[in-house]
């Protein structure tokens, strides 16, 4: 199946940049121009300049953000800044928040066709969006941030090796970020311990998580360069991309709930009979008919404790101080041409019992930004609501990372942005050069 290869991160000099929670950025698309503009000012050997460069007035396709950010990067290790590892590894991560821990291994992951089935999407990808990730690999010639791929480790054997690798080895990198999550690194350059992880990779695909934009520029990235240069053998660098691995089973591993915001038009006079026909609607009272944040995360909490492997959904309609809980019956189809994965997905059964069914929204309305929006954030929810630009808000339980391996697997994708992968993993741990062998 996959194929993983150790490489020779470039990472920050110590000496150039001693404190790393100043030099570490989002991956792009959680970067709007506000944030960018923060991380700019605020320590110039930011990562900021090379996965998202600032745009200016006067440019075009010469000069411009993503050129800007090749040269920052060449200019980095020039000076020092940025230093190539001697020796080729796989490079254990931990993100650790509160009482949960991510783990995961960056590794370069040899790239695939969507065909061969070994690296299974489960997003749509917006072609501006891929046009400009892949005018950044030509520029840098290097992965600044790494595509997060699931896998599956149904022996637990790969746990048990990083268990035992972090016990008895002290980290690389062990440093606190602005949110107080602790960041660690481990090198793993063991031939032996490298062999391991590679035979047991093998035997399971990659289910992308975060990053499809990314993969889809690395894979024209790759044939762009398999065409300019004769000979090719496969072992070039550019035949790979970085990637951080995580076990689909991994504690830490989560999927954002995207909340879903509605403005049908004149609601149905019989809208919570029809809900009925579907969902056994219960309601909890609110002190308000605009609740506070801390209320209606209340009532996700509810939502989420009493969901167990049954459709929940949260509701909350403009002017009424209820939050309402629907719980769908047993057996209610959802029609369409979906795959059976998908009509398992909350997301999938709110669109098909409620917003087609009952609302009639449908076609071109998911797709108005005036009449659909989606957020992760409580917070926007409420200013949706309270500004009288939706009066309906419905608010789903995270999606279960088995649902979008199987998902993946069906070869059904979700649109862009339907599922956001938590937590982030930040840009400016490690990156990879494209330059050369592996």
């Amino acid at each position: 199946m996959a194929v993983v290869k150790p490489f020779r991160a470039l990472r920050y000099a110590h000496s150039r940049a001693p404190r790393l929670n100043e030099v570490l950025c989002p991956p792009y698309d959680s970067l709007d121009t506000e944030l960018q503009l923060r991380l700019h000012l605020r320590n110039p050997l930011n990562a900021v300049r090379l996965e998202f460069g600032q745009e200016q007035p006067e440019d075009d396709a010469v000069e411009n953000g993503n050129v800007r950010a090749g040269d920052f990067l060449r200019g980095w290790r020039d000076q020092g800044v940025l230093r190539r590892d001697s020796v080729s590894a796989f490079y254990l991560f931990e993100q650790a928040q509160g009482t949960g821990a991510l783990r995961g291994i960056f590794a370069a992951v040899r790239l695939e066709d969507r065909e061969a089935k070994v690296i299974l999407p489960h997003l749509e990808t917006r072609p501006e969006a891929v046009k400009d990730r892949l005018a950044l690999l030509r520029a840098a010639e290097a992965n600044t941030s790494p595509i997060v791929a699931l896998y599956q480790d149904a022996h637990q054997f790969l746990a048990e090796l990083f268990f035992d690798l972090t016990d008895a080895t002290m980290p690389l990198l062990d440093f606190k970020d602005e949110t107080e999550a602790e960041m660690r690194l481990w090198y793993i350059n063991d031939p032996e311990a490298i062999a391991q992880v590679q035979d047991e990779l093998a035997e399971s695909p990659l289910v992308i998580a975060d990053g499809h934009h990314r993969y889809e520029a690395a894979l024209a990235y790759r044939d762009e360069m398999r065409s300019r240069t004769p000979g090719w053998t496969g072992e070039e660098a550019w035949n790979y991309t970085l990637m951080l691995l995580v076990d689909i089973e991994d504690p830490g591993l989560r999927f954002q709930p995207q909340h879903v915001l509605a403005h049908p038009g004149k609601l149905p006079a019989n809208f919570l009979s029809r809900l009925e026909e579907s969902f056994i609607v219960g309601e909890k009272a609110l002190p308000s008919a605009l609740p506070e944040v801390a209320q209606v995360e209340e009532g996700l909490y509810d939502l989420s404790e009493a969901a167990e492997r049954k459709t929940r959904i949260g509701m909350l309609i403009t002017g009424e101080p209820h939050f309402h809980i629907l719980t769908m019956h047993e057996a209610v189809p959802v029609n369409g041409p979906l795959s059976d994965a998908r009509k398992r997905l909350d997301a999938s059964r709110l669109q098909g019992l409620i917003l087609d069914r009952i609302l009639g929204m449908r076609g071109p309305d998911l797709g108005n930004h005036e009449k659909v929006a989606t957020t992760s954030d409580v917070r926007d929810v409420l200013m949706g609501l309270g500004s009288g630009r939706f009066p309906l808000a419905f608010f789903l339980n995270p999606t279960p990372p088995e649902q979008i391996w199987n998902l993946a697997e069906a070869g059904d994708l979700l649109p862009p942005k339907a599922t956001r992968f938590t937590p982030m993993v930040p840009t400016g741990i490690l990156f990879n050069s494209l330059e050369g062998t592996l």
